[in-house]
């Protein structure tokens, strides 16, 4: 499943810098309203998003990106954010092959344990 790119957030090293001020400054106020799902094997976690000002969810799950966050997908508003929130909770429950970052267009196969 590929989830879909809403904003025009390129993820590069200007933009990394740009956006730090309204991360440190902006983060307590993100974390409430986030949304957060958290197993042994992975966490889903989708909130409005400083860096891109619009919802998104991220996966940081064993066995893909070493366990590293990845953006799997972004929203218009709030409502949407909600139900593909679930969506994706759902999806990662069926242990994926792979996930896709849609902000470096990169795909993280899973890595399971022989």
């Amino acid at each position: 499943m590929k989830g879909k790119k809403v904003s025009n957030y390129e993820f590069n090293l200007p933009n990394l810098v740009a956006g730090m001020p309204s991360l440190i400054i902006n983060n307590e106020k993100v974390r409430e309203t986030a949304l957060n799902y958290k197993t042994k094997q992975f966490i889903v976690d989708t909130c409005c998003a400083n860096d891109t000002g619009c919802w998104e969810t991220g996966i940081s799950a064993k066995g893909y990106n070493s366990g590293g966050w990845i953006i799997v997908s972004e929203y218009k508003n709030e409502k949407e954010a909600i139900k593909g929130h679930k969506k994706w909770i759902i999806f990662m429950k069926k242990k994926p092959t792979q996930l896709t970052d849609i902000h470096i267009d990169e795909v993280y196969k899973v890595q399971r344990k022989k």
